[in-house]
Order: C-alpha cells, then structure tokens, then sequence
C-alpha cells in the first residue's frame, strides 16, 4: 500500500511539473503579446493545452488501468489458492465424517456381536432342558461345543471390527498431520 501511494504521489508531481513546464514554455514564447478579447484565439490556446496535456493524462490513466488489471489477476489467482485449500479442506473433513460414521457402525455390530455372546452364555448357563441357543441367522445351537464355537465365531468377528475401528483411527490421524 505505502509504495502504490509512491508511486501515486510520484506521477501527480510528474504531471505537474509537466504542466509547469508547459505553462511556463507558452508563457516565455508569448510573454510580450497583449492578451486577445478574439475567442478564437482562445480556442487556439486550449488546443494547445490539450494537444499537449491529453496524451500524458492517456498515458496517466493506461499506466493505472495496467496497475489494475494486474492487480485484480493477482487477487484472482490467490482467490484461486484459496478456494482450492478450501476445498482440500472440505474433502478432508467429508473423508473424516465418513470414517467416523463407519467406526459408529462398527461399534454397532460390535454391540451386536456381543448381545450375540451374552444370549450363547446365558444359554450355556441355563438349566438343563432350556440350553439351546438360536443365533441372529436363526440357526439353533443344541451342545455346549455348538455353543462355545459359536461364541469363539462372535469374538472373532468382534476382532475384525476392532481391527476396523483402528484402522479408521489411524486413517484420521494420518488425515489431521
């Protein structure tokens, strides 16, 4: 900001010492002429003026018409970082809710899965003549051994979705690095 005004204050002294130097060139040529009550020799002095002041205010204006065009390609482009960060962002952060929705489900099947082992146990507990177990698939499980692979089937797969879960964990925390 501080070299724009620089720069801004350096061409307004330019052009006025551009204009005094005009001024002071026609001043010197005609100093001893008598000052005309004829318009059209009025005329004659503001197409002088502006034959020689409209090309360097042309001049003025292009040079800030270039400073702005520049300028707004800048901004466009940092806009362009900007809005592509954010985007890495949002896909990040959808990447994560997603893994977090699947690690609730897991820890939905896995409450499952152990309602699965509790129904087996207290089954395996029970008195003689109430000992058969029917699991989520509707098989029925009728000997201890049926029952105790059966439980062993639930803890294994009890395993795999902890292995999930860490896997999902670790996915986010290489995401947050």
């Amino acid at each position: 900001m501080k070299r724009e005004k620089t720069v801004i204050t350096f061409l307004m002294l330019a052009f006025a010492f551009c204009l005094a130097i005009i001024i002071g060139s026609y001043i010197l040529n005609f100093r001893n002429t008598s000052i005309s009550n004829n318009p059209s020799d009025w005329g004659v002095l503001g197409d002088y003026f502006g034959g020689i002041l409209n090309p360097l205010i042309s001049l003025i204006t292009l040079f800030f018409l270039i400073k702005t065009y520049l300028s707004q390609k800048e901004e466009l482009h940092q806009t362009e970082i900007a809005a592509n960060e954010q985007r890495k962002i949002s896909q990040e952060t959808a990447h994560i809710q997603l893994l977090s929705t699947k690690i609730s489900a897991s820890y939905e099947i896995i409450a499952l899965y152990r309602g699965e082992m509790e129904g087996v146990t207290n089954a395996m507990n029970a008195p003689r003549n109430g000992r058969s177990y029917t699991s989520m698939e509707g098989k029925r499980y009728f000997s201890d051994d049926e029952q105790i692979e059966y439980r062993l089937s639930m803890a294994r797969k009890i395993k795999v979705e902890l292995e999930k879960i860490d896997n999902y964990l670790k996915e986010i925390q290489s995401l947050s690095n």
